[in-house]
């Protein structure tokens, strides 16, 4: 799942405080896998620097699945994840600021490994518009 579109929620032109909405995406990597989010967002009244902005807090789950070649061959990835944002939006529709985390709980099998390996991975960032 590509981390850029973190940077820029899906917000309507026009969309206030108190608005609330979910998007659902679907998308395929390029290494083979298939992953479904879905995210619930809600709009609100936040303060950056003093300013009042149009703050986006949204909540996500997702699923992937699919098969990718590895050093040691075929392999077969199955898992969930989930994460918050926020995003703090200025009166032009300018994402000022971002924060973002999020979890994944992945299983990965092949002829390499006798049983699934776990693997969990977390993303964390922020991103803050230079002026």
């Amino acid at each position: 799942d590509s981390l850029i579109r973190y940077l820029f929620p899906p917000v309507k032109p026009g969309t206030r405080e108190g608005a609330t909405w979910t998007d659902t995406t679907e998308s395929n990597t390029q290494s083979g896998l298939s992953v479904r989010t879905v995210t619930n967002y809600a709009a609100s009244t936040g303060m950056l620097d003093g300013a009042k902005v149009l703050q986006v807090a949204g909540a996500s789950s997702l699923a992937m699945s699919g098969t990718q070649e590895g050093p040691q061959g075929s392999m077969a990835i199955e898992g969930t994840g989930g994460g918050t944002g926020t995003w703090l939006l200025g009166s032009d529709g300018t994402t000022l600021k971002v924060t973002y985390t999020g979890t994944q709980n992945l299983a990965i099998s092949g002829s390499f490994a006798p049983e699934p390996i776990p693997v969990k991975a977390v993303v964390e960032g922020t991103s803050t518009l230079l002026k």
